[in-house]
């Protein structure tokens, strides 16, 4: 069974979240209601769009668009599909004005050439021509993530934070479950921040659990926080 899931990063400048398609080895796939860009090489560009609002607003965003048709912001990003056992390779570059990354949870062996080491995976930087290449092997049929694997707040802008987003920010931490909310307490609003280990190492979990509750968090967040309008 297909499970489809997408999510966003960030509170309201956001990358978006894309999906990889995992089927077993066949020579001609059934369609699957979904359209495909088909693999398994892939190139895409972090790149700046807007999205409408259902009060009128629009929202600049953070996401992917597909490299090797030239192709547009899209939200979610393009959906990548490939054949089980494949090995897939995955550029990544950047037109946005800061580093970024990707990481493929549920993915193991992801390597990466290019680019500079950053926290969770090798970073794009601004510009650069020829960006980061990840490389793994589609071992499970499924549907996955990619995503974002530099620091959800770096994708949120100063003045987000100002005026009624703070009492609305305040408002939404409570809404969390107790872990969560310690959890972003402590990785971004207190000083000096904890890390993931840190925190994994507390609560008895792995660090890509930390931040998979952390992004979560961020997530139910940013419905909280009011739309920058453009």
């Amino acid at each position: 069974m297909v499970t489809r899931a997408t999510r966003l990063l960030g509170l309201v400048l956001a990358l978006g979240a894309g999906q990889v398609i995992f089927g077993p080895a066949v020579a001609s796939a059934a369609p699957i209601g979904i359209v495909c860009t088909n693999g398994p090489n892939f190139s895409l560009r972090a790149t700046t769009g807007t999205i409408e609002t259902p009060d009128g607003n629009s929202v600049v965003m953070w996401s992917y668009a597909n490299g090797l048709t030239g192709g547009n912001f899209q939200l979610p990003g393009p959906v990548l599909c490939v054949n089980q056992g494949d090995v897939v390779q995955i550029t990544l570059k950047n037109s946005l004005s800061e580093p970024t990354s990707l990481v493929f949870p549920g993915q193991e062996g992801v390597t990466a050439t290019g680019g500079t080491t950053g926290l969770f995976a090798n970073e794009a930087a601004p510009g650069d021509p020829t960006g980061v290449t990840y490389t793994f092997t589609a071992s499970q049929p499924g549907t996955y993530l990619y995503e974002s694997g530099t620091d959800p707040a770096k994708q949120v802008e100063a003045e987000d934070w100002e005026g009624d987003s703070a009492a609305q920010l305040s408002t939404g931490l409570e809404s969390l479950d107790e872990r969560s909310r310690t959890i972003v307490q402590r990785r971004w609003l207190a000083s000096p921040k904890a890390t993931l280990h840190e925190l994994a190492a507390e609560y008895g979990v792995s660090a890509e659990r930390i931040r998979q509750i952390e992004a979560t968090a961020f997530t139910r967040l940013r419905g909280l926080l009011p739309a920058p309008t453009v």
